[in-house]
């Protein structure tokens, strides 16, 4: 789950990305040697940049200044859809396995009134994977051959063919919005401008910033104040608010429902556990 350490990372890698833009083996936006970095900057790395004639952009979240926005009924959505790379086609009384094994992958059968359901291994082959569901068929006391990739089932009047896989879940629990304060350190109120212009058009579109758990934080501009303090010793400052809000979230591994029956004990020979919270299909 992304937290505010995320958040000031994501912010300080687009701000670095925005001042350098030719990688920082290259000159800056700026035209001078600019440093980005979260959380507030000590005083002799600040008196370090002045004296070399560099910029300071730092990231930093003031106190109390944080509001919950989390919502109710939240639910959970599919993160990251299955995906199948086995094949199983139904015609007749014959079933065709084509595509490629993965391990993870269940291949289920409709027969007539009954089911059943093979759970792909690492190493398995379409006429592998074919001979299992044979193999269980025949142990189910029905007739069922293989040959290569194409499994038979005599006098079966219905037959149908699913393919499952994992796939994730995601589920909101809680929603900040928090305020971020990106502050312009320079030496000339020059520099200062020149920094400070290049951040807020950054921030001002995309409005959305990517976290580390795949989920996006929402930018909103709130004001800007210079600072002009301590311009007897060389140094401009400017402020520029900004509110992300961002979500925690729960993540959860989850399977298909490939088939209207499914078991309630571990996996066996004889059928596949579809463990909760699970990905319904047609």
């Amino acid at each position: 789950m992304a937290d505010l350490s995320d958040v000031l990372d994501a912010l300080t890698g687009v701000l670095s990305a925005a001042l350098y833009p030719n990688g920082t083996a290259a000159a800056s936006a700026a035209g001078v040697t600019v440093t980005v970095m979260p959380g507030w900057p000590p005083p002799n790395k600040l008196e370090a940049a002045k004296k070399e004639g560099r910029a300071f952009v730092s990231i930093f979240p003031p106190p109390n200044l944080e509001r919950d926005r989390t919502r109710a009924l939240s639910q959970w959505l599919v993160a990251t859809p299955p995906l199948h790379l086995v094949i199983a086609v139904a015609s007749g009384v014959t079933v065709t396995i084509g595509g490629t094994a993965a391990a993870g992958q269940n291949v289920g059968l409709i027969i007539d009134d009954g089911t059943v359901a093979y759970p792909v291994q690492g190493g398995d082959t379409p006429a592998s994977i074919a001979a299992g569901l044979a193999a269980l068929i025949t142990a189910g006391g029905r007739d069922a051959t293989s040959a290569g990739a194409v499994l038979t089932i005599p006098g079966t009047h219905r037959l149908v063919a699913r393919v499952g896989g994992p796939g994730r879940l995601v589920k909101e629990v809680e929603r900040t919005d928090r305020c971020i304060m990106v502050s312009v350190w320079a030496s000339t109120p020059q520099i200062r401008t020149t920094v400070a212009r290049i951040v807020r058009r950054r921030l001002s579109d995309p409005k959305f910033i990517s976290l580390v758990d795949g989920s996006a934080g929402w930018i909103r501009y709130d004001r800007t104040n210079d600072s002009d303090m301590s311009e007897r010793a060389d140094l401009y400052r400017r402020d520029l608010n900004y509110w992300v809000e961002f979500g925690q979230y729960l993540v959860e591994d989850a399977f298909e429902v490939i088939l209207p029956e499914t078991a309630t004990q571990p996996a066996s020979a004889d059928g596949v556990v579809l463990a909760p919270p699970v990905i319904t299909t047609a």
